[in-house]
């Protein structure tokens, strides 16, 4: 079977890459979505250590819907990993923020 051309010869750049922590990697509580949210969430994190985006927009990029994020998100909250403050109204980003981030 061959490869496509155009996907053989994908590099990543440092920016693709993200580092996973060994004990969020290994903690049985959490599901793999879940796992990958986090990944996402601590990439694109800013200067005061938020990341802010709906939950439509997760689940656009992540290729899941509205209600997988939101229990990708309380699993995330529950095992203390990330921190949320929600926005306003229904279409206002949610703020995630990784724990130990200052």
């Amino acid at each position: 079977m061959e490869e496509n051309q155009s996907n053989e010869h994908k590099k990543l750049d440092h920016s693709d890459i993200v580092t996973i922590p060994y004990n969020v990697l290994n903690d049985k509580e959490l599901c793999d979505g879940a796992k990958v949210c986090l990944c996402l969430i601590m990439s694109f994190v800013d200067n005061q250590g938020d990341f802010n985006i709906t939950n439509d927009q997760l689940g656009n990029i992540l290729g899941r819907s509205k209600n997988t994020i939101s229990k990708y998100s309380t699993e995330l909250k529950r095992g203390g990993y990330i921190i949320t403050k929600h926005g306003s109204s229904t279409k206002t980003a949610n703020v995630f923020r990784p724990r130990g981030v200052k």
